[in-house]
């Protein structure tokens, strides 16, 4: 077992990668609805659709991703803290879909505040993942 390790280490990355991949098109989507909320656009209400449907789905994934880490690393080391910094920003990471998730879900008609903290939170999540993908490449050489 332990001589697949290094294939599922590239495996872990290249998943999170596509994670935030996707992640980024979330946002793209997210800022397009956004863009468009304040003009009478009949298009928006399928962004808006999506948008609302992949949610649930991509914040599955992150944390997938995570706890694929922490079992990866604690079958190679033996414990979590190998890699301290690539952990803990890990776990920033899924707190933080983790609260995209749960302010969308106070998202309603004319509450700005909540629309702000999602989008906060939305651009926190692809800021640490592209400081994840940094340390995890660093770990990797």
């Amino acid at each position: 077992m332990r001589f697949l390790l290094p294939y599922f280490k590239i495996f872990h990355g290249s998943f999170n990668i596509l994670v935030i991949l996707l992640l980024i098109y979330q946002g793209w989507l997210g800022i397009n609805i956004m863009k468009n909320r304040t003009f009478y656009n009949p298009q928006i209400y399928k962004i808006i659709i999506r948008h609302r449907k992949f949610c649930p789905f991509l914040v599955c994934l992150g944390l997938l991703g995570f706890f694929a880490g922490i079992i990866l690393i604690y079958i190679d080391k033996g414990h979590l803290f190998e890699y301290p910094l690539h952990f803990i920003v890990g776990l920033l990471i899924s707190l933080s879909l983790i609260g995209t998730f749960l302010s969308s879900k106070k998202i309603g008609s004319g509450k700005k505040d909540s629309r702000k903290i999602h989008s906060r939170f939305g651009f926190f999540t692809i800021l640490l993942y592209i400081i994840q993908i940094i340390l995890g490449i660093k770990i990797l050489f």
